[in-house]
C-alpha cells in the first residue's frame, strides 16, 4: 500500500494478488503514527487485516498543510491495481472525519517545518519499525489516533 497527502486529499494505491477476494466496501478503519520523521498509515476494511504505508511530507510534490472547519475533511481515493495485470480493478472514495484530517494534517506539517529530510534516515526508520513490529497489526495496536467511515 502506498498513500501521499495531495492538498485536500489522500490518495492511496493498492497492488494486491487474487483481487477479486478483496472487494473494497463496508466499514474502513484508519490509523496513524508518527515515527520520527516518517508517518505510518494503517487501513483496514471489510475481513482483511492491517495495511501500512510509510509516508513523509517532504517526499510529496507541493506540500502544504491544510486546515479543515467542523464537518469538513481529507476526502479519499483508494485504487486496487491487480498484480497479475497491473490494472486498475476497483476504486472507492471516502470523506475523513475532521479531527482526523486535521491531526494527520498537522502532523506532516510539523514533520516538513521541523525535521530536515535525509532519505537514508527515513529509510532506517522504516526498516527500524518494521523490524520491531512484526505485523501491522502490532503497529495498528499501538497507534492512538483512529478514523472510521463507511462505503454506502
Amino acid at each position: 500500500m502506498q498513500f501521499e497527502l495531495v492538498k485536500n486529499q489522500i490518495v492511496i494505491v493498492m497492488s494486491r494478488e487474487n483481487i477479486e477476494r478483496y472487494p473494497l466496501g463496508g466499514t474502513f478503519e484508519f490509523r496513524f503514527e508518527p515515527v520520527y520523521n516518517t508517518i505510518f498509515l494503517l487501513m483496514k476494511y471489510g475481513n482483511c487485516s492491517w495495511m501500512s504505508a510509510p509516508y513523509s511530507p517532504h517526499l510529496s510534490a507541493d506540500f502544504e498543510a491544510v486546515a479543515f472547519e467542523e464537518g469538513e475533511g481529507l476526502a479519499l481515493s483508494i485504487m486496487q491495481i491487480c498484480n497479475e495485470d497491473g490494472k486498475i480493478c476497483n476504486m472507492s472514495f471516502l470523506a475523513l472525519t475532521t479531527d482526523f484530517s486535521n491531526l494527520l494534517y498537522c502532523t506532516a506539517d510539523i514533520i516538513y517545518q521541523t525535521i530536515p529530510f535525509d532519505y537514508e534516515e527515513h529509510k532506517k526508520v522504516i526498516a527500524a519499525v518494521y523490524n520491531r513490529f512484526q505485523t501491522d497489526e502490532e503497529l495498528a495496536e499501538k497507534c492512538d489516533q483512529e478514523c472510521r467511515c463507511k462505503i454506502q
